[in-house]
């Protein structure tokens, strides 16, 4: 019997923390994409997060394990600043306001970059591969949702440095954290701070309030959804209805 791979591994203890996250990502997704402010206030949180990830990964280029897991072409930061520009401006870096949620979230991130940098391999293995997976399907909704015209507005979702493609990103990744030497007390601490991330990834997304405005394109949105249903339950029913007839 193979010997499970640490990304395996981290993957399995994870799976019901990752599931509640997401579950609870797609909910406040639907709230974001009602109105591009409110888009641009989470955007400019994980923005945060991620200048942090990268801040922490930059001070620590040396350390053994991050040494051998960072690839430039993983870098996010640049595209979450170019849709940033493209939703609140050129004054964007002015008008950036992290909630308390985020700041708290950076200021840990902070601490492990001090003290135990190889925690950090958490935030790759999550965030990052996060992004390489389903930033394109999520790129299509936002701009499908928001009504975005090429890739403005989703560099994040759609630019990977250097040409690499995010197949291959995702790859290079799991290569290298599986390629890694870690004994079982780092191990456990890496997988406590992967399930420490989904948690504060849901503190910063639980506080994202739909506007008055944001209800009207909800509600628009459940009655085209509700019309749908109703043309398509009519349709069958004439349809059984004809076949039961003949």
């Amino acid at each position: 019997m193979s010997q499970q791979s640490f990304c395996d591994e981290l993957r399995e203890k994870s799976s019901k923390a990752h599931a509640k996250s997401d579950k609870l990502m797609n909910v406040k997704l639907a709230v974001a994409l009602t109105d591009a402010s409110i888009y641009s206030q989470v955007l400019g949180d994980f923005y945060s997060v991620f200048k942090a990830i990268e801040n922490g990964i930059k001070e620590n280029e040396e350390n053994e394990y991050i040494k051998k897991l960072w690839h430039p072409a993983f870098g996010r930061v640049s595209f979450f600043e170019k849709d940033l520009e493209f939703f609140l401006g050129l004054q964007w870096k002015r008008l950036l306001t992290p909630s308390d949620a985020a700041m708290e979230y950076v200021s840990h991130i902070e601490d492990i970059t001090e003290n135990n940098p190889t925690l950090l391999v958490a935030y790759v293995h999550t965030m990052y591969l996060a992004i390489f997976s389903g930033g394109f399907i999520l790129k299509k909704i936002i701009k499908t949702t928001l009504n975005l015209n090429e890739s403005e507005g989703v560099k994040l979702n759609n630019d990977t440095a250097d040409g690499e493609s995010r197949l291959k990103l995702k790859q290079l990744i799991k290569s290298r954290i599986n390629a890694m030497d870690f004994d079982r007390s780092t191990k456990d601490l890496i997988i406590q701070e992967k399930l420490d991330i989904f948690a504060r990834n849901n503190q910063i997304v639980s506080n994202l309030k739909p506007k008055i405005s944001s209800f009207k394109r909800l509600l628009l949105l459940v009655c085209l959804v509700l019309v749908v249903l109703c043309v398509l339950g009519y349709a069958l029913f004439k349809l059984f209805r004809f076949v039961w007839d003949s």
